[in-house]
């Protein structure tokens, strides 16, 4: 609308586009207690800009667009260096910075 003079081909601009890249998201839920399941924490990205209402891809599928009943999502595990003390008594303090959930 802004330039609205601009004429642009559907199929070229689509041909133009990169591939989204994937969104990485913490577990946030303790493999002693729910087995084999991964639970995430998420906070749905929403904005406006320009007038216009804006979502986040990800994070909008999985809390308002995804099918309902759908109990499961493909998803790739990112391999981690992380280890929790040895000794389960040391106290730990986990920080996930920038997840826009305090």
């Amino acid at each position: 609308q802004k330039h609205n003079s601009a004429r642009l081909d559907p199929n070229e601009a689509c041909s133009k586009l990169g591939a989204l890249l994937p969104r990485l998201y913490s577990i946030s839920s303790a493999q002693s207690k729910v087995g084999s399941e991964v639970h995430l924490s998420v906070a749905v990205v929403e904005y406006s800009t320009g007038g216009q209402d804006r979502y986040g891809v990800c994070t909008n599928y999985l809390c308002t667009r995804m099918p309902a009943g759908e109990e499961s999502i493909p998803i790739y595990v990112q391999e981690s260096d992380f280890k929790p003390p040895a000794d389960p008594s040391v106290p730990m303090i986990m920080i996930g910075p920038g997840t826009g959930i305090a």
